[in-house]
């Protein structure tokens, strides 16, 4: 992986966890421990599986 490839990555998940963050907690969605794991989820690849066939 390139620098720039890298760069634009990082980018991409610091706006994405940053805007989840966010409209979470003007949502009033403020459960922590639920925010934590499903973030850890979705960016672990736990969370979208793809079937098997």
């Amino acid at each position: 992986m390139s620098y720039r490839d890298l760069s634009i990555a990082l980018d991409f998940f610091t706006y994405g966890i940053g805007g989840v963050l966010i409209e979470s907690s003007r949502n009033g969605r403020t459960d922590p421990e639920v925010l934590t794991d499903q973030l850890y989820r979705l960016l672990s690849g736990q969370m979208v599986q793809m079937p098997l066939e």
